[in-house]
């Protein structure tokens, strides 16, 4: 539940610093997209521009607005936290600076002042219900209800050798943005039978695009991916 930020009691409340953002824009920047050469995480959207600079540095949790709705996106909730480590002057924006504010092409000629919010390390949270403020601003909830998705889980023997049963085995290479895999799957397990040959296309992380072209027969899975990647990082 959140509370207003004069009711704050460090032993019943969390506090946060936190930004509320439109949607789509809110969840690309809770999303993790790639890594840099030295390891650092960044989401699909690592620049916020805002009109004002600011002197925070450090965690941000990242809200949506209750207004748009985007469908298959949660409004008015808590996504994620990110870190807030620098600011920029939007006059010293670079094309790349561009892309990764994920604004369209033909609505950045009309922005000519601004700071952009340099973001990264994303990690998503429970989304809870908030009601956002302007600005940077504190964000008092129930102690504990806002707590980051778990990255890691202890599994027994049981549960390990079903999940690594299902793994993709895979063989390939890369040249350039282009990727070419073979790779194989049992399905033994989960005892699904496949007679018929499949093609799929799909997008991951809503960067890169793959081409599945798959034979499932019996419980095995034979197929040849074709990826397109199109921002280029390092894993």
């Amino acid at each position: 539940m959140q509370f207003n930020s004069k009711e704050y009691d460090p032993e019943k409340h969390d506090r946060w610093r936190a930004l509320t953002v439109k949607q789509p824009y809110a969840n690309d920047l809770v999303t993790a997209a790639y890594k840099d050469e030295n390891g650092v995480v960044y989401g699909r959207k690592s620049i916020e521009v805002r009109r004002k600079k600011t002197s925070y540095r450090g965690d941000v949790l990242i809200c949506s607005s209750a207004k748009p709705v985007y469908p298959g996106m949660e409004s008015g909730v808590t996504l994620g936290l990110v870190e807030l480590y620098d600011v920029k002057p939007i006059k010293e924006f670079t094309p790349e600076d561009w892309e990764n504010t994920r604004i369209p092409k033909e609505k950045r000629a009309k922005i000519t002042k601004g700071f952009g919010w340099m973001m990264r390390n994303p990690r998503r949270v429970v989304e809870m219900p908030i009601k956002g403020q302007l600005g940077i601003y504190n964000l008092v909830y129930t102690k504990g209800e806002i707590i980051q998705y778990p990255r890691k889980m202890v599994i027994d023997k049981k549960s390990w050798d079903k999940k690594t049963d299902r793994e993709m085995k895979t063989i390939g290479f890369h040249i350039g943005r282009i990727g070419f895999y073979l790779y194989l799957q049992s399905l033994w397990k989960y005892k699904q039978f496949y007679l018929t040959p499949g093609v799929m296309v799909e997008g991951v992380k809503g960067h890169d695009v793959y081409l599945d072209i798959e034979i499932k027969l019996l419980c095995f899975s034979v197929g040849f991916r074709l990826i397109w990647i199109k921002t280029k990082r390092n894993y």
